[in-house]
């Protein structure tokens, strides 16, 4: 099946400048033909369905590319550790008490510090108790 950059786009709803920017950044393969005789065929519109599900699963382009050129045998796979990283806000509640947040579910400032404020509050009361318990 050929189709044009027009029809592509519809059935792979994405615009064409979309479908330009992916062959520009190496995700879709260059259109067959030169000229007005470009054209595109049925493997750029699954290639094109597959880097949309992706995306929508969350997966940046640049990680979707990653595993395409891994997959088409262009790059090694990754022999660095089987982990995941991820960046963490680390917030001082008190001497020795610490909270830790995964960044991307770290509320806006004004809202931790909120939540700061409070955990101060129950560090505080527990500290009293523990200290008249202790008498």
């Amino acid at each position: 099946m050929k189709y044009g950059i027009k029809e592509l786009s519809e059935l792979g709803g994405v615009s064409r400048r979309t479908i330009r920017y992916y062959v520009q950044q190496g995700l879709l393969p260059k259109p067959t033909g030169t000229g007005r005789g470009k054209h595109y065929t049925q493997e750029h519109l699954d290639t094109l369905l597959e880097i949309r599900a992706a995306q929508e699963t969350g997966k940046p382009l640049e990680e979707i590319k990653k595993e395409r050129l891994i997959a088409e045998g262009v790059i090694p796979p990754d022999e660095g550790p089987d982990f995941e990283m991820s960046a963490w806000v680390r917030v001082t509640i008190e001497n020795g008490i610490e909270l830790h947040l995964r960044r991307s579910r770290a509320p806006d400032s004004k809202t931790l510090g909120k939540v700061v404020e409070g955990i101060r509050l129950l560090v505080a009361e527990h500290m009293i108790d523990v200290n008249k318990r202790s008498r």
